[in-house]
């Protein structure tokens, strides 16, 4: 299924099951309840790596708000 990540605008596939890539992803469970706040819907593969990346690099420096 093809989704718009409502964080960056741009398509992407979603396979809404066990076998979606999404499922890959390491995600902290801060930033995920983070997400599920903020958005109503699935982001793409850029827009979650580059919060998981900005999450990571905030904490190593102390600083907060990472979405």
């Amino acid at each position: 299924m093809m989704k718009i990540c409502e964080r960056c605008g741009n398509e992407f596939e979603c396979l809404h099951s066990d076998h979606c890539w999404c499922l890959e992803v390491k995600i902290p469970e801060h930033v995920s309840q983070a997400i599920k706040n903020k958005y109503k819907d699935c982001l793409c593969r850029s827009c979650l790596l580059e919060i998981i990346e900005r999450d990571k690099n905030l904490n190593q420096k102390g600083e907060g708000n990472f979405i």
